[in-house]
């Protein structure tokens, strides 16, 4: 199974009620807090009569986008793409 599909397990014994903000990094992913999106994450709350047990931290993997620019005659052009974001979506 490809390693960005794989679904880890994680668990914290003892934890007091609270709120709370869960984090992850892996190598090769982007990191991320728990339902992140854009700068902000949503806190998970734990305590009696909250649900906690099938929490998804999903992390992006990282790419890499490479290629020519060519022109109509299929000739590589001097011109300089550049892109500084790239919208993803995160798989569990």
């Amino acid at each position: 199974m490809d390693d960005h599909l794989r679904k880890w397990h994680f668990e914290f014994d003892s934890l007091k009620p609270g709120k709370f903000s869960l984090q992850g990094a892996k190598r090769g992913f982007i990191s991320a807090a728990y339902d992140q999106h854009e700068q902000f994450s949503t806190a998970i709350v734990t305590g009696v009569g909250f649900d906690t047990e099938n929490l998804a931290l999903r992390l992006t993997p990282l790419a890499q986008l490479g290629g020519k620019v060519i022109d109509e005659s299929a000739i590589p052009s001097a011109m300089h793409v550049s892109c500084s974001t790239l919208k993803t979506t995160g798989l569990a």
